[in-house]
């Protein structure tokens, strides 16, 4: 089962969330667009209420489960349904336009490039061994370049780490995923339907670099720069985000 928490009036908007959240995720962006959209904020699966999955885990199954849903919500609404996708949700969503035909408008927020060998192995080593709180200090403090007072600060708010060690579980799959996954150039060109792709200003050259990849892949697809931000700019700056999410649906 794939859940979503629903609120706002308007059109019909999927959110989808990256490797190190959920659906709350976008707690500080929604207030800024409930007023204009229906929002459905997924949790995807292993996050939030969405069922656990068995460990023989694939991002092929995070493709269905975006299909599925979008399918449901178009049959809801009569129409195709637009979608937000940052980070590792923006591959999943990509994974998704191959097959579904229920899908509107999309926006990506950095669609990330498949993570160093040595950081997703330890990973996947402290994973095994039942280390969440090892696991989210590789993402935060090496993959993130986060200092160590963040994860420190991160640690010490009760509930949003609770929450951060609820899904960590699930994060070396992911990224393990991610680092098979490709695009080739011109890939989805008889794609006509809007699509835009929207990067930091400030985010790490690999991910700017591989926003570049996947406009290739989107030759009618267009760029949006978000000044002064990087990868977190949900978190950080949520009215610029705001904005580009109202300005690219409406």
């Amino acid at each position: 089962m794939i859940a979503c928490e629903v609120t706002g009036s308007g059109p019909a908007l999927l959110l989808v969330h990256g490797t190190a959240d959920d659906r709350f995720g976008f707690d500080r962006v929604a207030p800024l667009l409930s007023p204009r959209f229906t929002l459905y904020m997924m949790d995807r699966r292993g996050r939030g209420l969405s069922t656990k999955q068995a460990p023989a885990y694939a991002i092929e199954r995070e493709f269905e489960d975006i299909d599925a849903l979008t399918a449901k919500l178009a049959t809801q609404d009569g129409k195709p349904v637009d979608v937000f996708a940052h980070s590792y949700g923006a591959l999943c969503l990509i994974g998704a336009l191959r097959s579904g035909i229920h899908l509107g408008r999309t926006l990506f927020y950095e669609p990330p490039p498949g993570t160093p060998s040595r950081l997703v192995d330890r990973m996947v080593e402290l994973n095994a061994a039942g280390d969440l709180e090892g696991v989210m200090q590789v993402q935060f403090c090496e993959l993130q370049h986060q200092p160590t007072s963040v994860f420190d600060r991160l640690k010490s708010e009760p509930a949003r780490w609770a929450r951060y060690l609820g899904f960590a579980g699930t994060i070396s799959r992911e990224f393990v995923n991610a680092r098979r996954f490709q695009m080739t150039d011109n890939e989805f060109q008889n794609r006509v339907t809007p699509a835009r792709f929207i990067v930091g200003e400030k985010s790490f050259p690999p991910l700017i670099s591989h926003t570049e990849t996947a406009l290739r892949a989107f030759p009618n697809a267009d760029k949006h720069l978000i000044a002064d931000q990087g990868h977190a700019a949900l978190r950080v700056a949520p009215d610029l985000v705001a904005t580009e999410i109202t300005e690219f649906f409406v």
